[in-house]
Formats: structure tokens, sequence, C-alpha cells
């Protein structure tokens, strides 16, 4: 075959001679590595195509040798597709001419299939004196640049010399991957957890297990694998990453305040940030068994790892790899995950709880943790492992916690001495599922505790939830927003008046409306004119003072503002009928004195409903959970109170519910005979 410019090889497609990039074609001589005599082809023979370059990285059209007009950005490559012998060194050596003949590391793909790159030029080889492989391009820059190769190859680089330090292998859906692309930041190379500072060529953006299409973006390689499973088993353990919208997650910046930020280096990650803010200790807004629950996490992580809550200015939601670039530490604990390690990525064990740690199967009016199987956005998972229970222990497959349910769960509780709730904890299902046992179902069983909390729960919402109040609420008391300062809340009107119908039927006992306090802004007034503006006020409604910091934003001490708004309130509705929310741990400071005899709604998360971790003075209510799943609105704030219906309405000054209206009068029946009839008219209607 003559090495022509007129030869179209199989599989590749003819292109245009004409001058890429502006450059004219231009034709060299050189010795054909097949046929022996010097030929002059052009360089705008049928298997080159122009190569450029962006921000972004390197681009090429699938399955085309490239070459670069000036060797200046893009480097110049050829593939010759032809059929023959392998050259020897020597020959390899003879072509093209010596001045491009610049030799550096061999790379091979996993069909076995060596390749080696001379120079500026790319040439398949088979084995010395084999045959030539020829088909499309498997293009490999050192440096910036783009490795691109057939989809579904794995490239292997052997060491980690020559500009690159790529030491996993790496699998392709695409016909280009970008290279290891390195850059320089306001003066720093490197990031602070010494990791090279890198370009979005290193960047990939995997799922992390178990979550709602959350990708962060990470460095590819042993630091996304351990970074994405961090991420996997927080949303297993602590709290989920992917209910906030758009996102409050991230990883790599191209830009950031910190000039050697470790997500420059696309080394960290931050996890629920609306949450955990810059500069403020976890403990503020987590919960102490989470704190546990994430030291733990860093213990399992085996110091790969560290928490930015443990930096002297606190990050709690930044996590970020604890160890520099190449320690082989690294490599060997992503290996394990890989293998199975946490049951992130490995085949998950079939006999494991479904459940997180600290779950459980129990009632629909429990804390956040107790999952029914009846809340909309419950996981399949979880019902298809309740069901499975179920069935091993021989009652109905209902895949709800239900009494049948309890049942059983008591039973087993009841043998093995553990304390008697009726709800399926990891003990219950192990035994059940793992170690064979079975309840005893044929004799009496000691009834489990009703499956409702004690008391009253109510949830507490605003425009914040993805839609207002519906018929599917399940509690008969609710709570929601009027404003936020200044700020009309847009759920408003629809809340209320579904409040006011359900109110009027029977479904609730009563409704409250609350105002989140603003320094300065039109707080209680405004709340006043949009319940006017309503029809309101209704007689069985609430108003309450939301006092809170705004994540810091609100300071001092704003007592006489606060409580001069709870006077005109009171004014308005009566002393009894206006409530307070306030925060006695984390905001103390900012409301420090409060009218006589208000009563409170405290925040105290991750503990048992009604055991706040301080009970003010005034103090009725517990806001157990921010987390909590009540229909139609998913996750929410619950609140409880060990007080009745009939207390709550006494304390409130709501007195009870108004008695039935008399029954209609039954008239005097008329005389049957004559004379009495006429005796009547005329005593009673002539008035003789």
């Amino acid at each position: 075959m003559a090495c022509t410019a007129g030869n179209v090889f199989p599989g590749e497609r003819q292109q245009s001679t004409a001058a890429p990039r502006g450059r004219p074609c231009r034709t060299v001589t050189r010795p054909c590595p097949v046929h022996q005599p010097t030929t002059a082809v052009p360089w705008c023979i049928p298997l080159l195509v122009v190569a450029y370059c962006d921000r972004r990285g390197w681009h090429l059209d699938a399955g085309a040798a490239m070459y670069d007009s000036a060797n200046t950005t893009t480097g110049l490559y050829s593939e010759r597709a032809v059929t023959g012998t392998v050259m020897s060194a020597d020959q390899t050596r003879s072509w093209p001419p010596t001045d491009f003949l610049v030799p550096v590391d061999n790379w091979s793909l996993d069909q076995g299939v060596p390749q080696k790159r001379v120079g500026r030029y790319l040439r398949y080889f088979a084995a010395p004196g084999g045959t030539l492989k020829c088909g499309r391009l498997v293009r490999v820059r050192v440096g910036v640049g783009t490795w691109s190769y057939r989809p579904g190859c794995t490239m292997r680089r052997p060491s980690a010399a020559a500009g690159s330090a790529a030491t996993r292998s790496w699998w392709c859906d695409r016909n280009e991957v970008s290279a290891m692309g390195f850059r320089t930041y306001k003066g720093n190379t490197v990031s602070e957890n010494g990791w090279r500072i890198c370009d979005t060529g290193e960047i990939v953006k995997p799922l992390v297990p178990g979550t709602d299409n959350v990708r962060p973006e990470v460095r590819r390689g042993a630091a996304a694998t351990i970074l994405v499973a961090w991420a996997a088993v927080w949303h297993r353990r602590i709290w989920r990453i992917d209910s906030y919208r758009p996102r409050d997650y991230w990883g790599f910046s191209w830009d950031n305040d910190i000039a050697n930020s470790n997500h420059l280096s696309g080394t960290a990650v931050d996890l629920n940030a609306t949450r955990l803010p810059w500069k403020v200790r976890a403990s503020v807004n987590m919960p102490a068994d989470k704190i546990v629950a994430v030291r733990q996490m860093l213990t399992e992580f085996e110091g790969t790892v560290f928490w930015g809550e443990d930096w002297a200015t606190k990050d709690p939601m930044h996590t970020q790899i604890n160890l520099p670039e190449g320690d082989t530490r690294l490599d060997a604990f992503a290996t394990r995950l890989d293998n199975g390690y946490l049951w992130v990525y490995g085949p998950p064990d079939p006999d494991a709880f479904p459940l997180p740690a600290g779950y459980y199967y129990g009632p629909l009016d429990g804390p956040a943790e107790s999952i029914s199987g009846l809340f909309p956005t419950d996981p399949q998972s979880w019902k298809d492992g309740l069901r499975r229970w179920q069935k091993t222990c021989g009652i109905p497959e209902t895949g709800i916690w239900d009494t049948d349910t309890a049942r059983a769960a008591t039973a087993l509780q009841i043998a093995n001495g553990w304390p008697v709730t009726g709800y399926v904890f990891e003990g219950e299902w192990n035994v059940v599922i793992r170690h064979g046992q079975r309840p005893d179902l044929g004799g009496p069983v000691t009834p489990p505790p009703p499956p409702v909390v004690r008391g009253k729960t109510w949830a507490d919402v605003s425009q914040h939830q993805i839609t207002p109040v519906t018929d599917a609420y399940p509690y008969d008391i609710f709570c929601f927003r009027s404003n936020s300062g200044n700020m009309r809340d847009t759920k408003f009107a629809a809340n209320h008046d579904w409040a006011v119908r359900a109110c009027d039927d029977g479904r609730l006992r009563f409704f409250i409306v609350y105002w989140f306090f603003r320094p300065g802004q039109a707080n209680i007034d405004l709340l006043m004119q949009m319940v006017t503006e309503q029809g309101g006020p209704h007689p069985r409604m609430v108003v309450m003072a939301d006092v809170e910091d705004a994540a810091g934003t609100i300071t001092g001490d704003q007592s006489a503002e606060v409580n001069d708004e709870i006077r005109r309130a009171r004014e308005w509705l009566g002393e009894r009928r206006v409530i307070g929310y306030w925060n006695p741990v984390s905001n103390a400071d900012l409301w420090r004195t409060r009218p006589p005899g208000l009563r409170l709604v405290t925040p105290s998360y991750g503990r048992e409903p009604g055991s706040p971790k301080i009970k003010p003075d005034g103090y009725f209510a517990h806001q157990y959970t921010d987390n909590g799943p009540c229909p139609p609105f998913g996750r929410c704030d619950l609140n409880y109170t060990h007080l009745s219906t009939d207390e709550l309405d006494a304390m409130l000054g709501l007195g009870q519910s108004p008695p039935p209206p008399p029954p209609p009068p039954v008239p005097e029946p008329f005389p049957v005979d004559d004379a009495a009839l006429w005796d009547y008219i005329a005593g009673e209607v002539l008035g003789r």
C-alpha cells in the first residue's frame, strides 16, 4: 500500500486537506516505515485533524489523530494506519525526523496492546516483529491535556514520573478524559493538606451512594473514593445531604478566599452547610449524639480524613483528606472501601439492618428516627426490609409498623429481657434474621405502648416547606409563620385559610401563627395586618414571637423591643393567647427578661420529646427535631407538650369546645275537637 495523501483507511473518514487553523499544508520528506523508498506526503493526510485547547482542557474529534500548527499549545501528534511489520527500535528512531524524537514512558491499554509516544508522535505496537495494530486514536499527553481513548478502556501509568502522579486505574465512558492539570493560585501550588492545586481536568463528580443525585466535585482517585464514602456514611448516620434544594454541599472550587484552601485541590467537601455554618461550633446546631457519631466515623476512617470542627476557627460542615498527596495509606484505605468496608461500595450485607444507625421501625408520630413505612418519602428498601422481618416472624407482610409488628417485637423483647417498646430496633432485627429466633405469639402478650407520642405533637412550618398544609396533616394543633420581620411568608394565606376551616369543622383544636422577630422591623404589626386581611383573628388562634439569632445576625439583648411587641399582641388577643419561642442554651442573651406569665416553646434537638436540655420559666412545649416526618411537608420542625388538649385550652384561655346548640322548641299541639279549637282561637288569637 502506498503512503499517499489519498489513502482512506478502514474505519476512518476523509479529512479535508484545507489548511487547519489558517496554516497552509506543507509537505515534508520522510522515510516510510513500511515502504522503504522515501515518500513525500503532505501533513494534511486523511488521518490528521486539528486539536485545540481552552481552559477546560484539550479537545479532539473522536477517532482521529491530530497535530498542531505551531508546536505551542497543542503539540504535534500523528498515527500511521498501516499494516505491516513493526519496526525495530533502530527503525523507530529513524522515523520521523530525529529533531522530533523525545522518547517518554511506555503506556498500556487493558487489551494488552502497548503504545509508545516517540517525540510528538504516538504509535501502536504489539511487540517487536509483530503485526502493527491499527485503528482509531489512542492519545496520551504528559502534563496538561487530555487522555483520549476508546470507551471502556483502562489506562494505567506504571510510574509517577514525567509530570503525572496518577497511579490508579481510570475507566472511560466517553472519548476524552482530561489529564492531570495543575496550577498556581495566589502564589500557592499546593493546598493546606499537601495536595497540588488542580484544574477541572482532575475533578470528577461521582454519585454519593444512597442519595438523590448528590454529586460533589472531588479529586479523582483515592481522594474521591474516600470523600464520597464519608458523604455516604454521613448521609446514613448524621443528616440527609440531599433534602436541601438546590444544594448545600460543596467540593472543588476554582477560586477561594483562603489562598491554600483544600477545596482548590478537590480534597475537601462541605456537608449540610445550611445547618452547620462556618465559625459556629458544632454543639450549637448539632445534637450531642450526632457529634459522638461523627467522632465514631473519624475513627472508622482511620485518620484519612479531618473534620473542620477540630480547627481553632470552627467549620463543622467541612471534611478534608488528612494525608498528603501520594501517601500510600490513602490508596490502601480506598481499596478497602472498594472491597466493601463500611458497606458503601462493595456488595451489601444481605442480612444487615436496613435502617441507618439510631433509627428503628416505630410509629409515624414518633421522632425523626422512628420509621413507620407510612411516610411518603420512606425509601422502598426500608419498607421491603420490614416486610422481610414480618414474613420471617410469621405475621402479615404489610411493610408498615402496625399492631402485629408491635406484638411480635414485644414478644421478642420479653423473651430476651429487653425493655418493652414494641419497636423494631437492630437487636430485634438481628435475633430474627441472623440468629433464627421467632417470636412466641401463641400465648398472651403484654400489649405494646400506644402507637403515638404521649401528650400532643404539632408541626411548625413556613414557606420553606415544599407545600402549604393539606388535609393529609395528621395532628390537631398546627403552627405556621406569617412573616419574618418585614417579609411576608408566601404560604401564609393558604395555611391560614386551611387552619380556619379545620378549626371550624373540628379537625384542629387550635392553631398558632408566629412572627420571626427582626429588630426594627414590622414583626407583630405586620402579623396583625395579615391576619386581619384574611378575616381574622379566629377565636381559636394563638400568636407566637419567634426570637432567634438568625444564624448569628441578630445579637445582643432584644428584650425591650420584643416585650413591647408582646404587650401589643396581648392587647389584641388577650394575655394568655400570646406565647414565645426561645432557646435558653444558644440564644440566652437575646431575651434576658420576658413578660411575667409568658408561656414558652423551647428548642432542643436530639433529645427525648418533652426533655429539653433546659426548661426555662414558662416552659410548656419542646421542639425536639427540625427534621421530623410530617405529611404533607416532608421533613419539618416538630413540637411536643405533655399537656392534654383540655389543659392547653385552659392555659391559652381558649375555653372548652362550644356546647352543641339546643334542640329547636317543639310547638304545643292544637286541640283536636272543634269546640276546644274555637275556645283556643278566642283566647290565644283574639284575646277574649
